[in-house]
């Protein structure tokens, strides 16, 4: 792959990474799943083969920017899990507390 390939690859890597970012900023977990799939597909086809020596420093500074966007999103995904569980628990003491008060005025 030619040095200019690989760059336009981490271009549309790095550039994917950050929409999905926004998606799970936005709470459109739909749209980071689609991204998640591109970036797999992508990565894939980068590292593929032999990265050339030269290529090296270029490549580890965008899969970082990429490690960054992905754990930004996985710690914004663990606090919508976090709020649909406490929103979950509340729904259920709301539900045990309707059958105890009819159970108990009957």
């Amino acid at each position: 792959m030619s040095v200019a390939v690989r760059q336009e690859q981490l271009g549309v890597l790095v550039e994917v990474s950050r929409r999905m970012h926004e998606s799970a900023m936005s709470g459109d977990w739909e749209a980071v799943d689609h991204s998640h799939e591109i970036i797999l597909q992508l990565a894939g086809n980068l590292f593929a083969e032999t990265i050339a020596t030269e290529d090296v420093a270029v490549i580890t500074e965008s899969v970082n920017k990429v490690i960054t966007s992905f754990k930004s999103v996985v710690d914004m995904g663990v606090e919508a899990r976090d709020g649909c569980l406490k929103g979950m628990d509340k729904l259920h003491q709301g539900r045990r507390a309707v059958k105890e008060y009819t159970t108990n005025t009957k």
